[in-house]
């Protein structure tokens, strides 16, 4: 009896044994799965083998092809031979020119050959044609044919697609690059918006005529390298913002995004995208300008209300003399005062009054509030200025399906500069419209009421609401927002704060994610 270790030696399948078993799996899986046509014939041009390719090609099985002469799917001119065949089964020269050749020294070919496929249509394909040998004698042929339209056609939709990319390239309203990580950033491909950005063509970027490095604007150079710099290191884009010279001389500002491409770990150049954002910035700056002067609008009201606190003590500093002077000289004066003295007393108190107009000259200037400053202040509804909005918004409000409902017998009307008033329920209003929850209908209610003797508004609704607990401290700043909406600019809230607080009023707010936000307004 064998021992474990001895049958398992003996049941082993010997080296050549599997040898074979791997080449007939390997020609197994070619039959099935090689997409081009497979096949090869004896030294006379009988059929040995077929992928399914092949088959499905000629329109017969494996069984069917063995032993036929490839000459019955050749058409009867050979491509490449120049010769008429009469007689397809004369096809033996044809493969005894492969035979010299491979005597020479070649061991394959490669041809254009036509072949008939099965509705006897002929079909012409580039063939790779390589012998066959066992114990170094040529025994065959191995034919692998390539269709040449599809090759063609694959050809085609590549040109196709190349064309397709540059034409989205070009009808991109911006700069597309890839460029090298070099000192220049020397581009390797640029379409032609970059003209229109800076003047300059890309062929003479491209030819190194010129550089973006030298139109950068000297006080953004070393941001921007650091810039890229650091987010290489990271392997993250890079969003920058900076000026750039164009050809006439003007710079102009531009938006770049970029990130480093990077094959096996190692980067190979950037690619990214570039915008004329001048008009963006204009604007910015336009808004930062009406901020000041929002601003400077607030510290002159509040310097008047200075001035206002501080009147009673001018009066009684800067006339007291003045007013006890005059006082003074008229008590001096009786029925018994001769004409002279009434003459010095009286120049005395032109002495006085000139003084006294000269205080309150500068009294006035001292308070003086310019007329430029002052804010007109109408009796205005709450109602109508609904009204006037939900006309202005109608489109959005219908689109929404929003309910819009009010309640303002608690305080009517009120004081307050119109445009203004508008601006707030306009830009509250818009705001409820615009973060509405896509899982309910829409609901806004408008509250006015007193307090004291203040006039209070509260503007509530059912929308997605604010994370108060992180975005509270910049709810109303500028440009801050808290949504991913395309018409999010965070400009609404910062004007309505601006405006409410210029008249001396405030505004605060209350909201959780997903239960709607309060905005409560005191005037």
């Amino acid at each position: 009896m064998l021992s474990t270790k001895e049958t398992s030696s003996a049941s082993k399948p010997t080296l050549p044994f599997l040898a074979v078993e791997h080449s007939q799996l390997t020609l197994a899986a070619l039959e099935k799965t090689f997409p081009q046509l497979l096949f090869s014939t004896d030294k006379a041009g009988a059929i040995t083998f077929a992928n399914q390719a092949f088959q499905k090609f000629i329109g017969r099985s494996l069984n069917g092809l063995l032993d036929q002469n490839i000459s019955d799917f050749i058409e009867k001119k050979i491509l490449g031979s120049g010769e008429e065949k009469s007689d397809k089964k004369l096809i033996a020269p044809f493969f005894e020119k492969f035979i010299e050749s491979i005597n020479e020294g070649n061991e394959s070919k490669i041809i254009e050959l036509a072949l008939l496929n099965k509705d006897g249509v002929s079909e012409t394909f580039t063939t790779s044609i390589t012998g066959i040998f066992a114990k170094n004698e040529l025994t065959g042929f191995l034919f692998v044919a390539s269709n040449v339209i599809q090759r063609g056609n694959e050809e085609n939709a590549l040109m196709a697609n190349e064309n397709k990319f540059k034409l989205l390239t070009e009808n991109i309203p911006g700069t597309i690059y890839l460029c090298k990580n070099d000192a220049f950033f020397t581009p390797l491909y640029l379409n032609n918006h970059i003209e229109t950005l800076v003047g300059y063509t890309a062929t003479e970027f491209i030819s190194g005529a010129v550089n973006f490095v030298q139109l950068y604007h000297p006080e953004d150079t070393k941001m921007i390298f650091e810039a890229v710099e650091k987010a290489l290191e990271e392997k993250t884009s890079f969003n920058l913002q900076y000026r750039i010279k164009h050809k006439n001389g003007i710079y102009k500002w531009v938006g770049e995004v970029g990130i480093g491409l990077y094959e096996a770990g190692e980067l190979v150049m950037l690619e990214g995208y570039l915008n004329d954002i001048t008009e963006k910035k204009n604007a910015e700056d336009e808004i930062r300008l009406s901020r000041r002067n929002l601003e400077l609008a607030a510290d002159s009201l509040q310097k008047q209300n200075d001035q206002l606190n501080n009147f009673a003590y001018i009066l009684s500093h800067n006339l007291r003399s003045p007013v006890g002077n005059i006082s003074a000289l008229i008590s001096l004066l009786s029925e018994k005062s001769t004409i002279e003295e009434y003459r010095t007393i009286f120049d005395n108190l032109k002495h006085t009054a000139s003084s006294l107009q000269d205080t309150l000259n500068d009294l006035m200037e001292t308070l003086k509030i310019k007329e430029d400053t002052e804010i007109q202040k109408d009796r205005l509804s709450f109602q109508d200025c609904l009204n006037k909005v939900q006309q202005d918004l109608a489109g959005e409000i219908i689109k929404a399906e929003a309910v819009i409902l009010h309640d303002f017998s608690g305080c009517p009307n009120i004081a307050y500069p119109k445009a203004y008033l508008e601006s707030i329920f306009l830009n509250l209003l818009s705001n409820s419209i615009k973060y509405r929850s896509t899982n309910r209908k829409l609901v806004v209610n408008f509250t006015s009421f007193r307090k004291g003797e203040k006039n209070y508004l509260s503007i509530s609704d059912n929308g997605k609401g604010i994370d108060l607990t992180k975005y509270g401290d910049a709810l109303f700043g500028l440009h801050k927002t808290f949504h991913n909406h395309p018409e999010a600019k965070g400009v609404g809230l910062f004007l309505t704060k601006t405006q409410i607080e210029t008249l001396g009023g405030s505004i605060s707010a209350t909201s959780k994610l997903d239960q709607g936000a309060t905005f409560t307004i005191q005037f």
